[in-house]
């Protein structure tokens, strides 16, 4: 696995369909990366898409866990409907 999350995501309804996440990305690749983009997908517990957007994580170098603080765009964000969520790498430099 190239990269993961560490532990629970935290996450949190903000104001006007944002939610805050926050949690810890665990870099495996072999690649270092000024600016590494995400997409964070949150799910139901049917394992329906609930909304994805993406965050990014300043200075990941290889082999390294950071911490990450952002916000996604989710209109239909109800903290008690997410029962999953999943990191997918979507490029960096």
């Amino acid at each position: 696995m190239d990269f993961h999350l560490k532990g629970k995501l935290k996450h949190a309804a903000a104001e006007d369909g944002w939610v805050d996440v926050m949690g810890v990305v665990v870099n495996n690749s072999g690649t270092a990366y000024a600016v590494a983009s995400f997409d964070l997908s949150f799910y139901d517990g049917a394992g329906e898409l609930i909304c994805v957007d993406t965050i990014s994580v300043n200075q990941l170098k290889d082999d390294q866990q950071r911490a990450f603080r952002g916000a996604i765009r989710c209109k239909d964000y109800v903290a008690e409907d997410v029962t999953s969520w999943k990191l997918q790498f979507a490029g960096g430099h």
